[in-house]
This record gives C-alpha cells, sequence and structure tokens, in this order.
C-alpha cells in the first residue's frame, strides 16, 4: 500500500510535469544542467519527500508538512484515506496486503 501511497502523492504534486516545467524555466535562464538539477530535487523532490514521511504514521505531524498549498491541498484530499485506518498505523511498514492477511487470520 505504501508504494500506491507514494504514486498517488506523486500524481497530486504533478511531479512529473513541475520538473518538466522548472527544468525548462532554468534552463532558459541559462542554469547549467547541474545547478537545474539540484533545484529540482531543492524544491519538488525534498519537499514531496518529507511530505511523505510525515504521512507515512498516524497521527500525521502536522508541523512536518510543508505550508505550501499544494502541500496541504493533497492532505485533505488523501484524508479520507488516513481516517480509514487506525491510529499509529504506518504506511511506510505495513501494507494493505499485510492488512488483509492479517484480517483473513482473525477471520474477517
Amino acid at each position: 500500500f505504501g508504494q500506491h501511497l507514494r504514486r498517488a502523492v506523486n500524481a497530486l504534486f504533478r511531479i512529473r510535469q513541475r520538473t518538466a516545467d522548472l527544468r525548462r524555466d532554468l534552463s532558459a535562464q541559462g542554469m547549467d544542467d547541474d545547478e537545474i538539477k539540484h533545484r529540482i530535487r531543492q524544491d519538488i523532490f525534498l519537499p514531496a519527500q518529507i511530505f511523505k514521511q510525515a504521512i507515512s504514521q498516524q497521527p500525521i505531524d502536522m508541523e512536518q508538512i510543508p505550508q505550501e498549498p499544494i502541500y496541504m491541498e493533497a492532505l485533505n484530499t488523501l484524508r479520507p484515506v488516513f481516517d480509514a485506518y487506525d491510529r499509529g498505523y504506518n504506511f511506510g511498514e505495513q501494507g494493505l496486503l499485510y492488512s488483509a492477511l492479517v484480517l483473513l487470520k482473525k477471520g474477517y
């Protein structure tokens, strides 16, 4: 489930589109490729990674979530998914398959 959650987050953040747009804009400004890669990592990949880490555990540590609108909108979009899981659930270590197997063993 964690992998699917990461894909959903990437789609919500439009990672590919934003990366292409930023690369194009910075290239047009004459920035070299190493600088462009650094800016993409700094401006797009790192905030997304911080967001993913913050949402991987319940309850979500809101202080870790970047406060830009794109991250808050993603959090609101994903809120029903998070609310469906128990407090203390860790999306990073456990998965949907794991959860389904546990329920099957319990006879649900």
